[in-house]
Parts: structure tokens; sequence; C-alpha cells
């Protein structure tokens, strides 16, 4: 299993590089992307899709709490693990009018022995 979050990692590195993202972090129960430049059209989706999520145009950060696992109740646990990893690809990938689930991080990658 480390080898396979190792290999999502990865792929969501790729994936923000695309969209020329240098930073995801995650700071207490916030979830922050940047540089992440959106024209208006975008950061109505961004509001639209996201009601909680704050855009900052000076800084092109994107903050959006993070989501929690199930239905998202009070007490339910934040996303974590590739689990979040998902959450942010989608999160790129619907900013940019592309189907949630068009890039699965998580899913294993075969690998062949020759």
């Amino acid at each position: 299993e480390p080898v396979h979050n190792l290999f999502a990692v990865a792929r969501l590195r790729l994936l923000c590089r695309h969209y020329e993202v240098s930073e995801v972090t995650v700071a207490g129960t916030q979830l922050k992307l940047s540089p992440l430049p959106l024209p208006d059209s975008k950061q109505l989706r961004l509001k639209r899709l996201y009601p909680s999520a704050l855009y900052k145009p000076t800084s092109h950060v994107v903050q959006l709490p993070l989501p929690r696992v199930g239905t998202g109740g009070v007490g339910a646990e934040r996303l974590r693990d590739t689990e979040l990893l998902q959450f942010v690809a989608d999160l790129l990938l619907q900013l940019d009018g592309k189907p949630k689930g068009m890039v699965a991080v998580s899913q294993p990658t075969a690998v062949s022995a020759e």
C-alpha cells in the first residue's frame, strides 16, 4: 500500500504541474492550492461547486475546508490519504470543466516483471 500511495502522489503532482499549481497544503482544517489563477468564469464555477471555498485573486490562492468522509456530518472524520489526493485532483478537473474522476490518482498501476 505505501507504494500505491507514492504513485498516487506522483499522479497528483503531474496533474498539478499541468495546471501550474506548485503548492498544495493542508493547514489545520483548510486546504490551500496556489498559484491557481482563475478567470471570473472559473471563480463562479468554484463558488457553485464548493460554496465554502475562498479565492484570493491577488495571490491566486484557493482555500477551502477539508471535506469530511461519508455524508459530511459534523462528527465525521476529514478526508485523508488517497481520498484527499483524489479530492484535490477532482477539484482541479472540475474547475477546468472536466468530469470528476477523469483522472484516478489512487488507481493502482500494473507493474510488469521483466
